[in-house]
């Protein structure tokens, strides 16, 4: 019994090899088009699951070569996942985007760049170092529109999200390029919009590609799709108007910068923005219930990478800070506190592009406690 074919694409003439345990069609320019299975079970054939992968993911191949990396890289997650999960009761990891591509790959969508010591001089007076989350925090109820009252300090509740206060917007998706960076900032600064002024900003969504064009370079820190740093990213922000997503759309690769969009479309600007490290999750429970918080934390190993749902502990997450996101609230599942982040890998990652990370001291489950920023935005 012949299977149905799954299509990858179809253009220009055809012929046909043998590969694997079914057939595989090629164009003259070695782009894969059909891949054909007979007699599979489609519980466990490793080529019919990536068909199903391949055409759920919108996958493509040019050569065979290409197509037989990316189908060991897919069995090579498909059967980590299912050991883990088979022996997980909480968190459980799940195929995504990433499920073909190779580590060295999966490391570039990770780049970011942690804030040294030895950037403390290319500080400016608008970006500044605090450890007293406290002062933050009551400085940010201040700044907070959403109701008559300014959110007083008070007992912090055992579950809380922003989501629920209509100040975070949609999950986005960072592509193939390591522009987490950009991301985040722009994330917290929506909010921060939302926050402040939800009338005027109800539909905001600011432009990711400008900071990817346009601060390439800046100060030597930032290289479009490469990495950056969160700190060099809003300092270019206090020093530049951004624009919308709309006048200057996300494409996932770093291009010339389009200085027109920006000057001819100013949204705002940062005025300021706070760098801060903690070893309490109190304190910084403090500091995100006044406002999203953008944090840096280690991406690298595989529970981060195949997440789907569940709490990411500390004994699952562990290498250098590598991406940076946004904590937009926590909860508390029996006796374990964890931290809420917005990712931006699409929905298809995570809990609809969303994790929860186990709440702990010192440096934090994944780093989260390590460089953590707010900032303040005109």
């Amino acid at each position: 019994m012949q299977k149905n074919r799954k299509t990858f694409a179809i253009v220009g003439s055809t012929f046909v090899v043998a590969a694997l345990c079914g057939f595989l069609m090629i164009n003259q320019e070695g782009n894969i088009l059909q891949s054909s299975n007979f007699l599979i079970d489609p519980n466990t054939d490793d080529l019919y699951l990536f068909n199903q992968f391949a055409t759920e993911y919108s996958k493509s191949f040019k050569t065979l070569p290409e197509f037989k990396e990316a189908l060991t890289n897919f069995k090579a997650q498909n059967d980590a996942i299912k050991k883990y999960n088979a022996n997980s009761k909480d968190t459980k990891l799940g195929l995504n985007q990433f499920s073909d591509w190779p580590a060295a790959r999966y490391a570039e969508i990770s780049r970011i760049k942690q804030f040294k010591k030895e950037d403390q001089n290319n500080q400016t007076s608008n970006i500044t170092r605090s450890s007293d989350l406290g002062k933050i925090a009551d400085d940010l109820s201040k700044q907070d529109k959403t109701s008559n009252n300014s959110r007083k300090l008070q007992a912090i509740p055992a579950n809380f999200d922003h989501r629920q206060r209509n100040i975070i917007t949609s999950v986005k998706n960072q592509l193939n390029c390591g522009s987490s960076y950009a991301f985040a900032a722009m994330a917290q600064v929506e909010s921060y919009y939302l926050m402040t002024n939800p009338t005027k900003h109800k539909n905001v969504d600011l432009s990711e590609q400008f900071l990817v064009d346009c601060s390439y370079g800046f100060m030597g820190k930032n290289f479009g799709c490469s990495g950056g740093t969160v700190a060099h990213t809003y300092i270019f922000m206090t020093r530049y108007f951004y624009p919308k997503e709309s006048v200057y759309p996300y494409s996932g690769k770093l291009q010339a910068c389009n200085s027109a969009a920006q000057s001819k479309n100013p949204y705002g600007y940062v005025s300021n923005a706070i760098i801060m490290t903690t070893t309490s999750s109190a304190a910084l429970m403090q500091v995100v219930y006044q406002m999203p918080v953008v944090a840096l934390v280690a991406s690298s190993s595989s529970v981060f990478r195949n997440y789907k749902t569940g709490i990411i502990t500390s004994s699952q997450c562990t290498g250098n800070l590598d991406l940076a996101v946004l904590i937009v609230g926590w909860g508390t599942s029996g006796t374990v506190k964890y931290w809420i982040i917005k990712n931006q890998w699409g929905t298809t990652w995570g809990e609809n592009g969303y994790a929860k990370i186990q709440m702990t001291d010192q440096r934090g489950t994944c780093g989260i406690n390590q460089e953590l920023y707010v900032s303040y935005a005109v």
